[in-house]
């Protein structure tokens, strides 16, 4: 549906100090027609997980607490191209992103893998982007990640 002009040409406050009429069914409809924001999806697990393509566009978020978890990418393909996914860690145990088959990761070798084991980081993230069926590349992260 369409939003009406703005009411440029009428007073947005009338002599008591509120809002015109106008402006007030502007408003009104603006706010009513507003875009809805979108918030990320995401899910928790606690132990180390084997991700589908169901994980993809989503947050996945290892709350590992002290304990060593791993996270295994799914095996990729043409139809999987230009997806990402966002994994964090919560917690002071190190987290380990597993490549499937002969994909890399960044800098990795195939069949390569992340680990972020930083000491006094509780929150660390990465967020992987499939560039092409076998290249996973990082958009962006907080933390120290080692590629292998």
């Amino acid at each position: 549906m369409p939003i009406s002009p703005v009411p440029l040409r009428e007073r947005f406050l009338n002599s008591l100090g509120q809002i015109t009429e106008p402006w007030r069914k502007w408003l009104n409809e603006i706010s009513a027609s507003s875009i809805p924001y979108h918030k990320f999806k995401s899910v928790i697990y606690t132990a180390t997980k084997v991700l589908t393509a169901a994980d993809f566009g989503k947050v996945i978020k290892f709350n590992n607490g002290t304990n060593n978890v791993g996270c295994l990418l799914p095996s990729v393909g043409e139809m999987d191209v230009d997806t990402w996914i966002i994994i964090m860690r919560v917690g002071t145990g190190s987290l380990t992103i597993q490549a499937a088959d002969s994909d890399t990761i960044e800098k990795s070798g195939p069949g390569g893998k992340l680990i972020c084991d930083e000491v006094d980081r509780v929150c660390a993230n990465v967020w992987l982007y499939l560039a092409t069926e076998t290249k996973w590349a990082i958009l962006g992260g907080t933390g120290i990640w080692k590629a292998f």
